[in-house]
């Protein structure tokens, strides 16, 4: 299949999808933190397979582009999950048992084994490394992404069948398989979709209505089907409709997000969380480290983690962990300058 010649890589960077992505990133770090109650199946619904139509949305089909997506996804996985091992080994001393187990979470690339978590499950990942999966998970989808361009259009929807069955058949797997494969063909179907839509444009009045649409069906479909978690398998708690209802609602949220943020494109709302969206990796990996601060800063000063009012501590440690994180992709980006003038230095002197 031939390149689009209309990718997000010759066209201006794109505000109202930053912006949705960084409503998604602020999500995570409200559902990995203290979550708002009663409001918080309806608010990690969709989040996940946003991320992954937004990763199609901008993906550009091109010899290579495989390669440099995994690149660019397996460097900062290996890299934070590595500093997370050596945070946790400096700060608790385990013994040799308990570092081997995360050093094998860390290339199994699952929190736990078992899709049913419970206080006694074992937590493959150093304590920190949690989001990490989706950065594997986001890896592997992009590779399942591959047969849905290269295959002839008349047999598409029998190859979209093929995923979506296996995906149910891999719902009664007892353990979590390594890199996310037991949710791999669901996932690649988010970026397939987000790459089909890249040239789609709307009118005002067809996002007002496709917002009012997709939230109020969005809103039903997950009060109907319950609480999500994309990591552990979990599609909702209606068994194998789960798995279509999870497909469902990540469309019909990340379609009413989308038509929101076109609507306010040119506006400080969508600015503000389009900046977010921009540094999204930094944040998905460095966020738990800062929620640990936080709470650890809480029990210091008040004695409690939960000694703080939820309307206070909620936005509060929300700004916390956003700043921190801000100045951890400013530093990353200041090394990363550093580096490569040094690089250009050493050419002009060779």
């Amino acid at each position: 299949m031939s390149e689009c010649p209309n990718h997000p890589a010759t066209l201006p960077r794109k505000q109202w999808l930053d912006a949705i992505k960084g409503v998604a990133i602020i999500l995570v770090i409200m559902s990995h933190s203290e979550g708002i109650p009663h409001l918080h199946k309806y608010l990690i619904a969709c989040y996940m397979q946003l991320f992954f139509l937004a990763s199609g949305y901008v993906y550009v089909e091109k010899k290579g582009g495989l390669v440099r997506k995994w690149k660019q996804l397996l460097t900062p996985y290996i890299a934070w999950s590595l500093i997370y091992l050596f945070g946790a080994c400096a700060i608790s001393s385990p013994d040799y048992t308990q570092i081997a187990t995360w050093i094998s979470g860390i290339a199994y690339s699952r929190f736990t084994l078992s899709p049913v978590v419970t206080e006694t499950s074992i937590r493959l990942f150093p304590p920190g490394a949690q989001p990490m999966w989706f950065l594997t998970s986001l890896a592997i989808s992009y590779a399942g992404l591959i047969p849905l361009l290269k295959i002839k259009q008349r047999w598409l929807p029998l190859l979209i069948s093929l995923y979506i069955v296996i995906s149910i058949v891999l719902t009664f797997c007892p353990i979590l398989l390594p890199w996310s494969i037991d949710t791999v063909f669901i996932t690649s179907l988010f970026i397939y979709i987000g790459y089909r839509l890249k040239n789609i444009s709307l009118t005002r009045q067809q996002c007002i209505l496709l917002l009012l649409a997709s939230g109020i069906s969005y809103i039903l479909l997950t009060h109907i089907n319950g609480t999500i978690n994309i990591s552990i398998r979990q599609y909702g708690n209606l068994g194998i409709a789960s798995v279509l209802l999870f497909t469902l609602i990540g469309i019909l949220g990340t379609a009413a997000y989308s038509s929101f943020f076109i609507l306010v494109e040119k506006t400080f709302i969508c600015r503000f969380f389009a900046y977010f969206g921009r540094i999204s990796l930094t944040i998905l990996c460095a966020h738990m480290l800062f929620v640990e601060i936080f709470k650890q800063i809480q029990l210091t000063i008040f004695g409690s983690a939960k000694f703080l009012p939820r309307v206070i501590s909620l936005p509060t440690r929300l700004s916390f962990v956003l700043i921190m994180c801000v100045l951890v992709h400013y530093m990353i980006s200041y090394i990363k300058t550093l580096i490569r003038r040094k690089k250009r230095l050493s050419i002009e002197h060779a």
